[in-house]
């Protein structure tokens, strides 16, 4: 079990399990939900050492990172489901304006990563086990450098001590991420997804910008023209326009 000195107090709709050590959190709460575990289980590792990126890649975890699973049932259509990838990244987001230093650049990129001063901080994982209609379960991992940057990575990386100046612990990050996740997703069962994006975009700075988004079949590279109302991908290739929706790049189709 993790440690109890710094333990988080979440809303009454979650409930934890919570670890000092796993490979992997989207595994263990994978294993949860197999089991039939309620929407709002939430799975948090002190460390967690086996586990690969949205793009396949490992993740280079360190101590003192924050890496937690949270099983969902949402009851709607594949498309419409994974836009909650969109409510936890403004979650996130939410959490970290409240405690990173004034003025720190805080973005988000299509469709899953976090961004501190123009560094990758962290990034949201999905796994699921689709239905004909949508998915009987979906869980949304979260990792997020929190103590220090990884090292020997290809790309601009950040953290949110170092880089937003701030000493939060991960038990108050995973606890205020519940919280405005649950206000998040009631906005968006009330409001639809319109809000969702739009306060989403106003953080995304690869509009008319080169993108590279790997997928399973290979990558798709160009302009990011748009990210649609559904929360698809319309990318200027050298071929033409291509649309990526959200069930083709998290590995659903």
């Amino acid at each position: 079990m993790a440690s109890q000195t710094d333990k988080p107090n979440l809303p009454r709709d979650f409930v934890l399990h919570e670890y000092r050590a796993l490979s992997d959190t989207l595994l263990e709460a994978r294993r949860f939900a197999e089991q039939g575990a309620e929407e709002g289980t939430v799975v948090w590792a002190l460390r967690q050492h086996d586990s690969k990126t949205h793009s396949g890649d490992a993740w280079l975890a360190s101590d003192g990172d924050l890496h937690c699973a949270l099983i969902l049932r949402p009851e709607f259509d594949r498309e419409t489901a994974l836009q909650l990838v969109f409510v936890a990244a403004l979650s996130v987001g939410a959490v970290l304006s409240e405690n990173v230093s004034p003025m720190t650049a805080l973005h988000y990129r299509w469709p899953n990563e976090i961004l501190l001063r123009q560094g990758k901080a962290g990034a949201l994982r999905v796994a699921g086990k689709p239905t004909p209609g949508g998915f009987e379960w979906l869980i949304l991992g979260l990792d997020l450098n929190v103590e220090k940057t990884p090292e020997s990575v290809s790309f601009s990386a950040a953290a949110v001590h170092p880089d937003g100046e701030c000493e939060v612990s991960c038990a108050t990050l995973l606890e205020n991420y519940c919280r405005y996740f649950l206000r998040t997703i009631n906005r968006w069962a009330e409001d639809g997804f319109s809000p969702i994006l739009n306060a989403w975009l106003q953080r995304v700075p690869d509009i008319d910008q080169y993108v590279r988004l790997r997928l399973e079949h290979g990558a798709v590279e160009g302009v990011l023209k748009q990210v649609t109302g559904q929360g698809a991908a319309v990318v200027q290739t050298e071929a033409g326009e291509v649309v990526v929706s959200l069930s083709e790049s998290f590995g659903f189709r």
